[in-house]
């Protein structure tokens, strides 16, 4: 490890001297080694940790930081910060002796910081805990400050890193500032200070970008004697305090966050401390060397998003100055953490995601658990077209995700569980309930590795083709198949894919179709393979399916069914005959002997007449009928 510290964009080197509201670089240099050269299995993740030295006031970093709060550090951290800000930073997995990009964390002087050395200590180290000596991976740079004679103003965000809180959290984590007016040994007589604060408590104002809400919370008066606190509800809301809508005739400046009544300007007051938009601090009188007004702010948001940004604006006057004293913008961001990965079909049900395998779309996923404030979370998701799911915007916590067998069609199963030792290529719920181990989430982790193989054995269709020779619809013994007939296959597999196969039937009018995903589908029996004169029977009613026939008499087409894991489904047939002739004319009194129909002949009916013979398939035939009325 080595640091190094630039004073107002100046070259790095291990020490520098500054003025108040100076901007101060810090940059961090880790390196993970090792003697050993099996790189890709030493991977190991690298985490940083800074403790910022109290005056000193963090304002960004080339790698957000996954922790920034007021010192000390969390208990089990190895950095020893007693004051000041301390920081994390988690630079992921690492391969040992590769190059790490350098963190570089921008900061300023405090404009109130007193004259001295700052010293910024910072420590790496692998986890679990490095078995190097802390030592060995402790660096240090320093700044020297000389602060100047003046009135000063500052905005130092006390929580510049925080969580989000999720809509419906009952436990919150709040954002905090603090503000610093004050005046060190100015050399002219200063007066009447008065200084005012923009919440951000709207997106857009002043640079805020967030989702859901920020609301204003309360306001504790750290410093200062004879002070008061003005509140308003104003929908813009000016820094300056001279501004004209600040004056007499401006926004309503109330005496209290809640029900309290107009000091300065016309309107109506706040009803709540969540309606207040900007805070005002007066202090009537002389401001001597050493008076100050400082302040703690305290926010709270809901419904934010990973990366939401508030900023914070004060600005400062008293009489006796040429100028206002500011703006200062502090910002605070938001980080979130995540859960996410994959379902997938195992084809081959190893246990891991091999190449060409498919991702299972619509499956349902829960999460359950409880996050680092004690708020129970359960959260519902579906994965999307290409397998994946994700449940964003979480604290850290302890969570469970449970991949609900709800969502497994019949003859599917999932698949073993951690069945190759590789996080992000095996399964991760238990094979009966779906659910997995406990997974401890730490702050802004992205997991992208909780993921779930489901099994399925293919499945088959087929049967017959027959020629009906007595015309009964059903396949009896004797009536051989039908080589030749096209067959088609088409439907929906479980993966939404479209199914559309075709075959052609043989030996003794069998056909099949193999290797089958699970999915709804229909057989189709192409009519163009009818040999001329023929046609489909009558469709089965269900009460023999093994023998009757399945398709539409006219198309040919079965209704649609499913097909389970595994199954094998060997009833899809279709029956075909030829089409029947008649024999038939007339029977009459010929009265004139001539044996041909004359028009003075006449019918004769009631007579009995035999149809004998042997049909084309080898049946044997006999049919009696009666003429009718005309002879017919």
């Amino acid at each position: 490890m080595s640091k190094q510290v630039s004073v107002k964009g100046g070259g790095f080197a291990s020490s520098g001297v500054a003025s108040p509201g100076d901007k101060v670089t810090w940059k961090v240099s880790p390196i993970l080694s090792s003697a050993a050269v099996a790189e890709d299995v030493l991977k190991q993740p690298v985490y940083v940790e800074d403790c910022l030295p109290a005056g000193i006031v963090f304002d960004s970093a080339s790698v957000n930081p996954a922790i920034a709060q007021p010192a000390p550090a969390p208990a089990g951290f190895e950095i020893k910060c007693g004051s000041g800000t301390y920081l994390r930073f988690n630079l992921g997995e690492r391969k040992p002796n590769a190059a790490i990009e350098p963190i570089e964390i921008n900061t300023h002087v405090s404009a109130v910081a007193g004259s001295g050395t700052y010293r910024n200590t910072v420590v790496t180290q692998t986890d679990p805990l490095d078995p190097s000596p802390v030592d060995q991976r402790t660096a240090a740079a320093q700044i020297t400050v000389s602060q100047i004679a003046g009135i000063k103003l500052e905005k130092q965000a006390l929580t510049p890193v925080v969580q989000v809180n999720p809509e419906g959290s009952q436990q919150k984590q709040r954002n905090v500032w603090q503000l610093d007016f004050i005046n060190l040994n100015a050399p002219n007589a200063v007066s009447e200070a008065d200084v005012i604060d923009v919440l951000p408590t709207k997106t857009g104002v002043n640079g805020s970008k967030f989702a859901g809400t920020m609301s204003f919370e309360k306001v504790d008066l750290l410093a200062g004697d004879n002070v008061t606190i003005l509140y308003t509800k104003a929908d813009k809301v000016e820094s300056s305090p001279t501004a004209a809508s600040n004056g007499d005739s401006g926004i309503a400046w109330c005496s209290a966050p809640a029900g309290g009544t107009v000091v300065k300007g016309t309107g109506a007051c706040p009803s709540s401390a969540a309606e207040v938009t900007g805070l005002r601090f007066t202090r009537p009188g002389v401001f001597g060397n050493q008076d100050q007004i400082s302040a703690k702010i305290t926010m709270v948001a809901e419904g934010n998003k990973d990366g939401d940004l508030y900023v914070n604006r004060t600005e400062a006057r008293a009489s006796g100055l040429m100028f206002n004293v500011g703006p200062v913008d502090s910002r605070e961001l938001a980080n979130a953490a995540s859960l996410g990965d994959k379902v997938w079909v195992d084809a081959n049900g190893n246990g891991q995601q091999d190449s060409g395998e498919k991702p299972l779309a619509k499956f349902p996923i829960k999460l359950t658990g409880t996050d680092d404030l004690g708020n129970q979370v359960s959260l519902n998701t579906e994965t999307n077209k290409d397998g994946e799911y994700s449940f964003a915007g979480l604290r850290s916590g302890t969570y469970t995700v449970t991949f609900d067998p709800a969502g497994l069609k019949t003859g599917m199963a999932f698949t073993a569980k951690q069945a190759v030792g590789d996080t992000a290529a095996d399964s991760d719920g238990d094979p009966a309930s779906g659910a997995t181990d406990p997974i401890v989430l730490g702050v802004a982790q992205k997991r992208t590795d909780i993921d779930q193989g489901v099994t399925y054995n293919t499945a088959r269709i087929g049967d017959t083709v027959w020629l009906d020779k007595n015309g009964n619809g059903l396949q009896d013994s004797g009536e051989e198949g039908v080589d030749g007939f096209k067959v088609k296959l088409t439907g929906t597999d479980i993966f939404g894919e479209t199914v559309e196969l075709e075959t052609t039937t043989a030996n003794g009018g069998k056909y099949g179709f193999e290797g089958l995903v699970p999915g709804n589908y229909r057989v189709t029996f192409d009519p163009t393979s009818l040999p001329a004169g023929h046609s489909f029977v009558a469709k089965g009613d269900g009460q023999n399916s093994d023998k009757d026939s399945d398709g539409d008499p006219t198309t040919g087409e079965t209704a649609a069914f499913d097909l389970a894991s595994g199954q094998v489904i060997n009833n899809i047939d279709q029956g075909i005959a030829a089409n029947p002739g008649s024999i038939g004319d007339y029977v009459w009194l010929d009265k004139n002997f001539d044996g041909v129909q004359n028009d003075t002949d006449e019918p004769l009916a009631n007579i009995r007449v035999i149809l004998t013979g042997t049909d084309d398939y080898g049946n044997q035939v006999q049919k009696e009928t009666k003429t009718s009325d005309q002879g017919r």
